[in-house]
């Protein structure tokens, strides 16, 4: 056997022993360009039979000298079940493992996780698709209000008309209140811009800044136990809060106090 001292899981995670002697002995070649170029050709072949196969990729050798330096490398890599001639092929998996529900809701909020910068709608939209795979209809309306926001927030809606102004407030209401309805922190500052958009309800959108703020500065404090009070708003922080404080002078301005 190749690696009779190996175990894979379904999980991927593979247990094997470094002492093993098949490990250790492993035959080293040099490469050469001019003396290898038919290695060169199966390599890339290999590679595409690797890169291109949907589940499983069935792999027989039948010289085992040959083969242990690829093999070798393959079990340190951790992605191969071996089977040798005197196993039974009932250990090999045949059919990928299926993703759980739980599986795509947690690959859907690492999407939402990293939804920033250029790559932001893309993530949002890969989120928007695991939630759905998830069947949680509610996690992928949120995901969807989010992209939306994403959509809109640099659009000038004194270029519009009348009833494309009214349309467009309407949106932006229904997108507040489907980012609140989420009660998920990183949502609450869009909730909030798609507010001020709305040009409306100045003091409810200061409100929400604050408490966007506040609740960020809570949470990263509660994460790291090495922070020593009192600890200082970051510059993220900072900002909201201030955007907090002009929206509120408006507001006591408007109203003469």
């Amino acid at each position: 056997a190749y690696y009779a001292d190996a175990t894979v899981a379904s999980s991927g995670v593979q247990k094997y022993d470094w002492e093993s002697p098949l490990l250790n002995d492993t035959r080293h070649l040099d490469f050469d360009v001019n003396s290898h170029k038919i290695l060169e050709v199966e390599l890339k072949m290999l590679y595409t039979a690797i890169t291109r196969a949907r589940v499983n990729v069935f792999i027989a050798e039948t010289d085992s000298e040959l083969s242990r330096p690829m093999f070798n490398y393959f079990q340190r890599r951790a992605v191969v079940d071996v089977v040798n001639r005197e196993g039974s092929l009932s250990s090999v998996r045949v059919f990928g493992a299926k993703d759980t529900i739980e599986d795509w809701k947690n690959r859907g909020e690492y999407y939402l996780e990293k939804a920033e910068g250029d790559r932001q709608n893309s993530c949002l939209r890969l989120a928007a698709k695991c939630f759905d795979k998830a069947g949680d209809t509610k996690r992928m309306n949120q995901t969807l209000a989010y992209l939306s926001f994403t959509e809109i927030e640099n659009v000038d809606e004194k270029k519009m008309k009348t009833k494309q102004k009214l349309q467009f407030k309407e949106k932006l209401y229904s997108i507040t209140e489907q980012l609140l309805e989420a009660r998920d922190v990183g949502f609450l500052n869009k909730a909030a811009f798609c507010l001020l958009k709305t040009e409306e309800h100045d003091e409810y959108t200061a409100r929400m800044f604050e408490l966007y703020a506040r609740l960020t500065y809570a949470k990263r404090i509660s994460e790291d136990d090495s922070l020593m009070l009192p600890v200082t708003p970051t510059s993220h922080e900072k900002k909201y809060f201030q955007y907090a404080g002009q929206l509120f002078a408006n507001v006591h301005k408007s109203d003469g106090t």
